[in-house]
């Protein structure tokens, strides 16, 4: 194989995937999955695969089965579920806030994994032709990547909201991402047949995703924002909900402490109302007003959380009706502060405009 052919099927098997993640950054009107995230997301993606190689050979040589019958039904098992292993913990730990972040992460999960993939592939088959890694590149790569970002959306839908049984409410979309894969590889003598599929049906997918999700995710903020300025304001009224339920949780503590919990909530929801504000003018296309208190304000928040332990703070989470995915608006919003954005937003706005 000459260097010009290595270069060509290089770049006819990695092309598709990356325009795919291109394409979805550009549809992040929210800004929600920054690089360092997507590039976490794609290193997963890589090792899943290595991961997947290795338990795949092992299993295929344990296996009283055909190459062809393991790719068609067993493959399709063991690699949704050591893909979706990462995007569930995402979700679990409150890391994907929106339907839209759920379908980028997962793209860019399945994404890496079928990079990845096709690496070896290019290594170990060095002797097939130019279609081979058309068929590779434009087909099981938006396949993978439209697998995963499917168990995303879908994980993220059941399990929003909900306290207990959370595992389960993944399975679902998990049963979602492995019956397209093994529909995908129900085709091996029909490779053209399934690439086709998989360019029309993955996009569309995970395009219906970013639409209803875009539009879920700015009604949801602009009614959380509402609801935790209302909250905030009447947090030392004797008729807002807010104050009862701090008063009731305070109640046998002592002064001293009752009023450093009631000093945490009222951070607490002036950071979220921040947060849900700056992801509504990013999606009107607007820069955030920067913020040269937010960085105090966190390192704040966080003493008075290691203050007050686990068992208080869980028991005001739950009271207050806090949910993951306003945990993930503050973990977005704290990075932010982590990689210096808000500076960087104070710079861009002291800077003197053109002509003026």
């Amino acid at each position: 194989m000459n260097g010009i052919d290595l270069a060509l099927k290089v770049a006819v098997a990695l092309a598709p995937a990356l325009t795919l993640l291109v394409a979805y950054d550009r549809l992040d009107s929210f800004e929600l999955v920054r690089l360092p995230d997507l590039a976490r997301t794609l290193g997963a993606g890589a090792l899943i695969s290595l991961i997947g190689f290795l338990v795949n050979g092992g299993s295929l040589d344990a296996l009283p089965i055909a190459f062809t019958d393991y790719s068609r039904y067993v493959a399709p098992v063991v690699e949704e579920c050591l893909k979706a292993a990462f995007i569930a913990w995402l979700i679990l730990r409150g890391r994907i806030g929106f339907t839209i972040d759920a379908a980028i992460q997962g793209a860019a999960l399945g994404v890496g994994f079928a990079v990845c993939e096709n690496g070896y592939y290019l290594w170990f088959v060095e002797h097939a032709n130019l279609g081979v890694w058309i068929v590779r590149g434009f087909g099981t790569a938006l396949m993978h990547g439209g697998a995963t970002a499917i168990f995303a959306v879908l994980g993220h839908a059941f399990v929003a909201g909900r306290e207990r049984g959370r595992l389960f409410a993944l399975l679902p979309g998990l049963a979602g991402a492995i019956l397209v894969h093994g529909a995908y590889n129900q085709l091996p003598d029909r490779p053209l047949v399934a690439m086709a599929a998989a360019l029309v049906v993955c996009p569309l997918l995970l395009l219906a995703a970013e639409y209803i999700g875009t539009r879920t995710a700015e009604r949801r903020l602009r009614q959380e924002y509402d609801s935790h300025i209302h909250m905030f304001e009447a947090l030392n009224s004797a008729e807002g909900e807010a104050g009862r339920l701090v008063r009731a949780l305070t109640s046998r503590l002592d002064p001293h402490r009752a009023e450093e919990v009631r000093s945490y909530v009222k951070l607490h929801l002036g950071l979220l109302a921040e947060a849900e504000a700056r992801l509504l003018e990013m999606e009107e296309g607007r820069a955030p007003s920067p913020d040269p208190t937010l960085e105090a304000r966190f390192a704040q928040l966080r003493a008075a959380e290691k203050a007050f332990g686990r068992s208080l703070l869980r028991s005001l989470r739950t009271q207050l009706h806090f949910t993951q995915e306003e945990m993930w608006e503050l973990h977005h919003l704290e990075g932010e502060v982590e990689t210096g954005l808000h500076r960087r937003l104070r710079r861009f706005h002291k800077r003197p405009v053109p002509g003026n």
